[in-house]
């Protein structure tokens, strides 16, 4: 680890903000009309009228979004889907939320179930700690180069909206009154949902397919993890080449029913917040399927059968068994599944260049992120305050409030 400036402490999380779980909210005490705001693993979520914690605090999503953080400078309820940390004496909220952005805690979910952070895990990450003057010096330079990069990251975005838009019309144009609707399960050979087995990165187990592989309706095993009990018997839950995958639970909702084809040369297991389907390929293509639960009329279908529970959206077998597609024949499907993938192709060549920005502009906010919290970025502001605590004449605040005695004015 690269060595930090000789002030500041370094420690496990644990040892410095106190992890404390969230609390159940009864449905009965949330308010439409209440302004503390009721923090879930995917954010605010209702409202209601009591706190269940009265100071500054950052909410961090303990099942469903694993990881990620919300800093919360006023009372809020953060419900049993949740972390919460009050920051002590000596730590800016704001400081300490952006360095827990920058810990990734994501990367802890070790779950094939429901996504978890175990608070062990949380408690072991290595928090740094700069005097508090630094902590606010460090926020305010990271808010002056966030907010340019937040502000491209905003035009990408809608950028991608209106491409989106596109898509669902090239969609409903796949379509006709004529074709049958037939139900999802009908068209099976084999469904079923995947294995719960821990899994982890560089474990000596089968790779097992998680929802961050399923990439534009395709298998992208770049971020893989494989089960870590090798005696575990996979054999029955190892995918084939045109296996249709569902994504059947997540904290968030867009996600739920999101699918994939998987494609030749795949050779793992899928874990258990996915169901698999197996189709006889003589009466149907997997590509039709995916481009008919991609359909705008699917999509509002499958998220309003999702079910909410505890923070978690899921689709169970049998309802996404009942779920109704147009279904021409085969000759058609292939047809049309050609036709569309023609003319998206120029178009999506757009659309690869706006991702190509999104994970260019991640990396760049990471960079700082990490320039951050080696103290990199206050450097220079480091050595006026030296220069200004060592100089023997006592006279007017420097820029940032540093006297020549070294102490600190408010701004």
């Amino acid at each position: 680890m690269t060595e930090l400036p000789e002030d500041w402490i370094i420690g496990p999380l644990g040892s410095i903000l106190p992890i404390r779980y969230g609390k159940a909210l009864p449905q009965e005490l949330r308010d439409p009309l209440g302004v503390v705001p009721v923090v879930g693993s995917a954010g605010v979520m209702a409202h209601t009228l009591t706190p269940l914690v009265e100071s500054p605090c950052i909410v961090v999503g303990r099942k469903g979004n694993v990881g990620q953080s919300w800093p919360m400078p006023h009372g809020c309820w953060p419900t049993d889907t949740t972390y919460y940390v009050a920051p002590p004496e000596g730590c800016d909220l704001v400081f300490l939320s952006y360095q827990l952005e920058f810990l990734d805690l994501r990367r802890l979910d070790s779950s094939t179930a429901v996504p978890s952070l175990r608070r062990q895990d949380l408690e072991s990450q290595a928090l740094v700690l700069p005097p508090l003057p630094e902590q606010r010096r460090i926020v305010a330079t990271l808010e002056d180069h966030l907010a340019h990069l937040d502000a491209a990251s905003g035009y990408v975005s809608h950028a991608s909206q209106l491409l989106g838009i596109v898509r669902e019309s090239l969609l409903d144009r796949l379509t006709s009154s004529t074709m049958p609707l037939v139900c999802l399960g009908s068209l099976a050979t084999d469904s079923g949902y995947g294995t719960s087995t821990k899994c982890d990165y560089g474990a000596p187990g089968v790779p097992v397919v998680r929802i961050p592989n399923i990439v534009q309706g395709e298998l992208n095993l770049t971020d893989e993890k494989r089960s870590c009990d090798t005696a575990v018997d996979l054999s029955k839950m190892m995918l084939e080449e045109s296996d249709f995958l569902v994504v059947r639970t997540n904290g968030s909702k867009d996600l739920i029913g999101r699918t994939a084809v998987v494609g030749q040369g795949i050779h793992a297991s899928f874990a258990s917040y996915l169901i698999r389907y197996r189709f006889d390929l003589n009466y149907v293509d997997p590509s039709w399927v995916y481009l008919m639960m991609e359909h705008p009329r699917a999509r509002g279908i499958l998220e309003n059968l999702a079910a909410s529970s505890a923070g978690q959206y899921n689709l169970s077998l049998g309802k996404l068994n009942e779920v109704m597609i147009p279904l021409p024949d085969i000759k058609t499907q292939r047809q049309l599944t050609r036709n569309f993938d023609q003319t998206w192709q120029s178009i999506n060549q757009l659309w690869s260049v706006f991702d190509d920005t999104t994970v260019a502009t991640r990396a760049l906010r990471r960079s700082l992120l990490a320039a951050a919290f080696r103290g990199d970025l206050t450097a220079d502001w480091r050595a006026d305050q030296r220069q200004c605590a060592s100089s023997e004449t006592v006279g007017p605040p420097c820029n940032d409030g540093c006297t020549r005695e070294g102490g600190y004015h408010a701004n």
